[in-house]
């Protein structure tokens, strides 16, 4: 690890092209959630076995893109942010419900989510996708959207957890890829535009990155923080623009043809509260300095990264164990990354040592106990 003051910031990034199989995208099965399936899954050599699930059936909602100790926001099956705690806001996360990917085409807005409706079945939030395919790999997660439009869409989003390497599972980021095919008879112009709805706006920067176009937005904590303490996002988009607490990148789609673009959310954040009123530092802030020092670090490795989790996986699925155990060694160490706060040596009084405190929460979300004796079996 290497030290670096810290400033409370977040990032998001993107846009490139990349292809995929054209027969099946990221994934080659549908939705079923009762069933245990094997399919093939991009970046795989072994065939991968899961459970898909479409919009609706995940009571708690959907993965959560994190590190170890990093905070975190779920990306539900509906295609919206669910719970979110990277904002510090702790023990019990935020829900956000909100939209974060919106297409404007043929002089339209639409929005890459599922309709929200109520229990009489009225719709309370519109959206545009028909339905979703939805697969967890912890910490990847594959969507396929069927559009209202004659436009399909799939998203591939993870994060850096790597067993074995704390300090990359330590970074606070997130990738995410969009595909769109243009499904119609005639040439599409399309405007892919990344806003997180709910996300606050402040003071903007703006900024280049190389070739890719940022600003930051510099805010008032969410939760109540000494008057020194300032938190900031950013959003870019390489090869497009930013514009009003956006980034947004134009293409144009030819018949049948479709374009890749990608995205990073990377945010840094490094004070909290705990119980007693105590602002605590985040670890991870001892490695980067602010959001543009963990771009500048995540996208020289996002690839790498990427080959390094599906090969971990890749193992898991080749192995013989069988399927239900396969689908768990995968996905089950969310649950305590998710819960997972670690925190710096930040006082001479600190009985922690230099590498920090790792603390298990029970659940943010249901029994806000921290780091107690069954959980600290867990990571003994």
């Amino acid at each position: 690890m290497t030290n670096a003051s810290s400033t409370c910031t977040f990032l998001l990034i993107g846009l490139s092209f990349i292809s995929l199989n054209p027969a099946w995208g990221y994934f080659d099965a549908t939705a079923n959630p009762k069933t245990l399936q094997s399919f093939q899954v991009e970046g795989l050599k072994n065939q991968a076995c899961g459970t898909v699930y479409p919009d609706g059936v995940l009571e708690h909602g959907g993965m959560p893109l994190c590190g170890l100790g990093t905070g975190y926001f779920c990306v539900d099956t509906d295609g919206r942010l669910g719970k979110i705690s990277i904002m510090n806001r702790l023990p019990s996360p935020m829900y956000f419900g909100t939209p974060f990917f919106f297409l404007e085409t043929e002089g339209e807005r639409l929005t890459l989510a599922t309709p929200k409706r109520d229990a009489d079945g009225n719709i309370t939030q519109p959206g545009n996708v028909r339905s979703i395919d939805y697969f967890g790999h912890y910490p990847v997660v594959d969507m396929k959207m069927t559009l209202d439009r004659p436009i399909s869409a799939q998203c591939r989003a993870f994060s850096p957890f790597i067993p074995g390497d704390a300090a990359t599972s330590n970074t606070p980021v997130a990738f995410f890829e969009i595909v769109l095919k243009n499904e119609s008879e005639k040439t599409q112009k399309m405007k892919l535009i990344f806003a997180p709805d709910g996300f606050p706006i402040g003071e903007i920067e703006d900024y280049r990155e190389g070739n890719w176009a940022v600003f930051q937005t510099t805010h008032r904590p969410i939760e109540g923080m000494p008057e020194w303490v300032l938190h900031t996002y950013a959003l870019g988009a390489e090869n497009g623009a930013t514009e009003k607490g956006t980034a947004f990148v134009e293409r144009e789609i030819a018949p049948g043809a479709s374009s890749t673009a990608r995205f990073i959310l990377a945010w840094n954040q490094p004070y909290l509260r705990e119980g007693s009123g105590r602002v605590e530092k985040n670890y991870y802030a001892e490695r980067f300095e602010n959001s543009k020092a963990v771009v500048g670090y995540s996208l020289k490795k996002r690839e790498s990264w990427l080959r390094r989790i599906l090969a971990a996986q890749d193992v898991i699925y080749g192995s013989e164990y069988p399927d239900w155990l396969k689908e768990t060694l995968v996905t089950a160490p969310y649950a305590l990354v998710k819960n997972a706060v670690w925190l710096a040596k930040t006082r001479p009084d600190d009985w922690w040592g230099d590498e920090g405190l790792i603390l298990i929460n029970e659940s943010f979300s249901s029994c806000a106990v921290m780091d107690t004796m069954p959980c600290r079996g867990v990571v003994d």
